[in-house]
């Protein structure tokens, strides 16, 4: 079970999360509002800014 209980529960509009958040954490808010994940979907664009040129073509060093 839940150690804490979340007072708001952010997803997508899949018809079943309202029927299982009800069962589980009933005082939930279920929060379904398009782009309500934004600041999670931001933190996630500056990860992968950081990765790409990482990632990226490398130059040889021997020539």
């Amino acid at each position: 079970m839940l150690k804490v209980t979340p007072s708001e529960v952010v997803t997508d509009a899949a018809p079943v999360y309202p029927a299982v958040l009800d069962d589980l954490i009933p005082s939930a808010w279920h929060h379904v509002e398009r782009h309500a994940n934004n600041p999670i979907e931001a933190d996630h664009g500056q990860l992968k800014r950081r990765l790409r040129p990482m990632r990226g073509l490398r130059t040889d060093p021997t020539v």
